[in-house]
């Protein structure tokens, strides 16, 4: 027999013959326990008696389901859930909190005039965690509830939000 030697004298018999498993752990007598169980036993099968799966499938016929029917009807997310991340340029004041505290590098803040600045989030790099959203002090950064961020194209998932001199266009997202 072949030995695979593990740490604290702990052995594993591999190559067995009929596919089993063997295990030899000395106790404190120096007597080996030896633990064997064919595959067939280590796979729980077990099948469910008769009655007790009708019993099931009649609860289930009177319970709510489990799934939901997206996406035919939209999902409702609850309230603190972190999905795109958007830029409000008009609060941002440059301290770049934001790109220092992003663990994938997936916001950049470039100034663009005098109190004025950009952001570029690329959706592709970010993992949502929404610690953008913790660590700015002016709240320029906001987490939504959109999910739905799917792309064939890797430049769509790059998104800047330009400052613009009229408030109006300020914070219009360019892809």
């Amino acid at each position: 027999m072949h030995h695979v030697h593990h740490a604290d004298h702990i052995r594993a018999h591999e190559d067995r013959p009929d596919d089993g498993f063997l295990l030899e752990i000395p106790g404190t007598l120096s007597i080996c326990s030896i633990i064997y169980r064919p595959r067939s036993e280590r796979i729980n099968t077990q099948m469910i008696r008769p009655g007790k799966m009708l019993k099931q499938v009649l609860d289930s016929i009177f319970k709510k389901p489990a799934t939901t029917k997206y996406p035919l009807t939209k999902a409702n997310m609850p309230d603190k859930f972190r999905g795109k991340i958007i830029f409000h340029p008009e609060r941002c004041i440059g301290c770049k909190l934001c790109m220092k505290d992003c663990p994938s590098g997936a916001i950049e803040i470039k100034k663009v005039g005098d109190k004025q600045f950009e952001c570029e989030i690329d959706l592709g790099k970010c993992i949502y965690c929404a610690q953008c959203v913790d660590s700015c002090l002016k709240k320029a950064l906001e987490a939504t509830k959109e999910f739905e961020l799917a792309s064939l194209q890797r430049d769509t998932l790059k998104v800047v939000y330009k400052a613009a001199d009229t408030p109006g266009d300020a914070g219009k997202a360019s892809q």
